[in-house]
This record gives C-alpha cells, structure tokens and sequence, in this order.
C-alpha cells in the first residue's frame, strides 16, 4: 500500500478546443493505485483483470465499462499472463455539455439505490461499444471536418449508453432532470475540484454572486441533496478510496478529505456508511479479490 495514490492532475490536449483525449493502453501487470482531476471512460478490448474503485473490486473482460469520476482512487491488476489491453477516453468537468452529464453521473440519485461504476457488456451491447469507441478514437486521430463536434457527440452518446447499460430498469434517469440553471452545474463542478478546501454556502454563494437561499433552493431542486449533504458525500467518497487504498491514519484521511475534525468525520462517516473508518478500512482489507 502506498501512503498517498498517484494524482493526476494533466492529460494531452486538457488546454486545447476541446479538453478529450483518447488512447488504447495496454499492461500485462496492471495500473497503481491513483486518482485524477478530470472523467475517464473505458473499455476492455482485450485479457483479463480486476479493478478496484474506493475499495471495491469487480472483474475485468473484454467489453467492461467503467466510468471513474473525478477523485476516485482506483487501481487495475491484470491477470497473470493475460495482459489487458483497454480504450481511455479522458476528459475535464469544463467540457460541455460533457460536464452537464458528470453533474447527473453521481453514484445516487434522489430516491434510488446507488448504480454501479462499471457494467459488463456482452453481443450485440458490447459490439456496440466496440464499434463507437473504435470511432472515437479514429476520429480523434484524423482531421476532418468538424472534427471536434463529432467527437463531442460521440462522446456523448458513449455516456448516455454506459448509463442505460448499467441501470436498464431506470434508463429515464440518464435524461437528468430539465431546468437545471448553468450556474448549479458550475458550482457542482466547483464542488467536486474543490472539496477538500473550506466551503460553505455562504461562500460560495459569495464566489458565484448569488443569495444563500437562493443557491440552496436551486441546488436542492437540480440535484436532489442539500449543499451541505452533497459536499458531504463528496468528501466521504474520497475518505472511502483513502481508507481502502492507503496506510494513511484515519486522522489523516479526515484532514485530506475536508473535514475539519475526525469527530464530524467519524459521525458522517457512522451516519452515511453504517460503520466506523476503521471497520470499513479492515473490511475491504479482507476482501482484497472480488
């Protein structure tokens, strides 16, 4: 285990017209523990592995998707003797209307149970993906026509089918909820950069010149959680992936994560998980393999 996981904070092209990169990488033994800055989706075309996102493992085959969100910390092992060959499709929270759709990616959603950060797909679904990934990434290489528009909408529609695929009785969802003012999406997006510094209403209210009841109003009605409760879950989502991940003290882990004591720390943590740090650490500690 390492004390602190990789972050990245960099990818080609972040600063360009359009902040998207896509690669197909390959690795007979895996990738490290890290967490980064900006959205990855990616896809398994070849060998198999697991992955572990904020402490939970699942397989890895040809035709996984995972979408890893800003601040997750996640490794990859592959295999011994199968090395894994996969599509990264990167991409910064500033990227529109990309960014709208990382607002609604969170693992919950008002009223429903959590959806899962990756899905396996098989037939005619993962020739799907195979086919519009292959696209993105031609795309991306060549230099046609509208080439930024076209990789925009791709992209997109990447998205929008990972998120049919990985809850089929609840696809509306992904259409997101109308109305949601621009400003929300950049306070969202401010939030989930930002967490681990001292926020509140009021100051973010003062940084994007709106009321404090005003901006709780809309935040509720746009995303379904408070402010509060949203950048809480925020930072216990990281806490998570640092409690899994690391040999930080949990102390540590509180102070990293944003919060301003280990006691408010340990009390959201019983609240919002059902056990303590230390239970949780010891128990995705024991169950290293999916």
């Amino acid at each position: 285990m390492s004390m602190y996981p990789k972050y990245l904070a960099e990818y080609p092209n972040m600063n360009g017209a359009l902040p998207f990169h896509i690669s197909i990488n390959a690795s007979d033994t895996g990738f490290k523990p890290h967490s980064h800055s900006y959205m990855e989706l990616s896809l398994v075309i070849a060998g198999k592995g697991r992955e572990r996102i904020n402490g939970a493992w699942h397989p890895m085959r040809p035709g996984t998707l995972t979408l890893v969100r800003p601040h997750d910390i996640h490794e990859i092992v592959a295999e011994p003797g199968s090395a894994l060959q996969l599509y990264n499709c990167i991409f910064g929270l500033h990227l529109w209307p990309a960014s709208e759709l990382a607002a609604r990616f969170d693992e919950t959603e008002p009223d429903t149970a959590p959806v899962p950060s990756h899905v396996h797909t098989e037939g005619q679904a993962q020739r799907t993906m195979d086919a519009l990934f292959r696209s993105l990434y031609d795309e991306y290489r060549g230099n046609g026509h509208w080439r930024h528009e076209l990789l925009r909408s791709k992209l997109i529609e990447a998205l929008v089918m990972f998120d049919r695929l990985r809850r089929p009785q609840t696809a509306e969802a992904a259409v997101g909820r109308p109305g949601q003012p621009e400003t929300i999406r950049r306070i969202v997006r401010h939030v989930q950069l930002h967490f681990r510094e001292e926020l509140t209403l009021t100051s973010v209210a003062e940084t994007f010149h709106c009321g404090k009841s005003r901006l709780s109003k809309w935040f509720k009605q746009a995303t379904g959680h408070s402010f509060v409760g949203f950048l809480h879950e925020t930072r216990l989502h990281y806490a998570c992936g640092l409690l899994a991940s690391t040999d930080l003290h949990v102390v540590d882990v509180a102070l990293e994560a944003g919060f301003g004591s280990y006691k408010t720390f340990s009390r959201l943590f019983r609240s919002h998980r059902g056990t303590y740090p230390l239970a949780y650490r010891r128990l995705h500690r024991t169950t290293d393999h999916p």
